[in-house]
């Protein structure tokens, strides 16, 4: 599920945490979209993948893998060394999706 126009709202605590907020005026989470669908994708044709995640979103990323066909993603997970952290000061993590 994809929320659009995040920047309207007053808070994101409106924002489900099963979705993927973006805002396509700014780009606000467009990355983290694009890495879904690529994950999604490859995983149907069977390509290897690594995308990484901010740390409390890996719960519902691999969620959303195995529900898409990429069932071998929860073995694959490692803290992504020398990122910068996301604005709200999260590690992100990878996940390898096969």
């Amino acid at each position: 599920e994809v929320w659009n126009k995040i920047d309207l709202l007053p808070s994101m605590d409106y924002v489900p945490p099963e979705a993927i907020p973006v805002c396509a005026k700014d780009g606000t989470g467009m990355e983290d979209l694009l890495n879904v669908i690529d994950v999604v994708v490859c995983a149907q044709v069977g390509q290897r993948r690594t995308v990484a995640f901010p740390e409390s979103q890996i719960p519902l990323a691999l969620e959303f893998l195995r529900r898409h066909g990429a069932g071998g993603a929860a073995e694959t997970l490692a803290v992504v060394e020398g990122a910068e952290p996301n604005a709200t000061g999260e590690a992100l993590m990878s996940i390898e999706a096969v």
